[in-house]
């Protein structure tokens, strides 16, 4: 019975390092086509897109945002790179970058998109640039973003403690559009700091409605249930958070403490 044991962890081991082997070795030749490509075809912005594309799956944002910087100083006039270079430094929490880059997309193309993106970011830092990001975006009647625009003024509000002026673009927003998920988030955390749980936890539940598979509302659910005194529940919710992101820490943390205070 050890013999078997042993041998099937070893066959076990070989099995996994030949898989990573595999999967490395895909990985450097889907990197090396790329880069050939784009040798033969210097032109085709579409293979320099995938090419960052891929560093970005492989959590190589280095090498994504240098891929795209060099196609820009030869390419300076496409807003797309800078846009690109915006999400990009976005999601490594470098949001000066990233307000650098979109403010460069939007001098060469004022799209909408690039707008809701930069307003956002303006917006989490209390600035007041957002607000005029958000009257450009309430104006833009044809492009459809006037629940963009409460949104980013209810996020600007919320950033500089006006929680009740935020609530209010909150509701703009979702009368505008009662499946935007988001505003119910925003509005439910705001609702937490104004010590109103029982409107706080209509919020998570009105945006758990709209989407079943929303992690952070069952999460902050959860911390509202607690605050009710009322665990049982606020552990169904935390686990609910874990069922649609199981690595959702938070959620893990809050859900192990509540089990050990019930055990104790």
């Amino acid at each position: 019975m050890l013999f078997l044991i042993t041998a099937f962890g070893c066959n076990s081991q070989k099995n996994e390092t030949t898989a990573e082997v595999s999967t490395d070795t895909k990985n450097t030749n889907t990197e090396n086509n790329l880069k050939q490509s784009i040798l033969k075809y210097p032109d085709s912005t579409l293979l320099v897109e995938n090419l960052a594309q891929y560093y970005q799956e492989q959590g190589n944002y280095e090498s994504a945002i240098n891929t795209i910087a060099q196609k820009a100083e030869t390419d300076n006039q496409n807003h797309r790179w800078y846009n690109m270079m915006g999400w990009l430094y976005y999601e490594m929490d470098d949001t000066t970058k990233a307000i650098t880059n979109y403010e460069k997309a939007i001098d060469l193309y004022p799209d909408p998109q690039y707008v809701i993106s930069l307003g956002a970011l303006y917006a989490g830092r209390g600035n007041p640039q957002a607000l005029a990001m958000a009257d450009a975006l309430l104006m833009a009647d044809k492009a459809n973003v006037t629940k963009e625009g409460n949104f980013i003024k209810g996020l600007y509000y919320d950033a500089i403690g006006d929680k009740k002026q935020a609530i209010s673009y909150y509701d703009k927003c979702l009368a505008e559009s009662y499946s935007f998920v988001n505003a119910y988030l925003q509005k439910g955390l705001a609702l937490i700091d104004l010590n109103k749980m029982p409107e706080a936890l209509e919020a998570f539940n009105k945006g758990i409605a709209v989407q079943n598979n929303f992690p952070e509302a069952y999460f902050y659910k959860g911390y509202v249930l607690e605050q009710m005194k009322k665990p049982e529940e606020a552990k169904d919710a935390y686990a609910k958070a874990l069922l649609y992101d199981s690595q959702y820490t938070e959620a893990t943390n809050a859900l192990n403490r509540l089990n050990k205070t019930t055990i104790n």
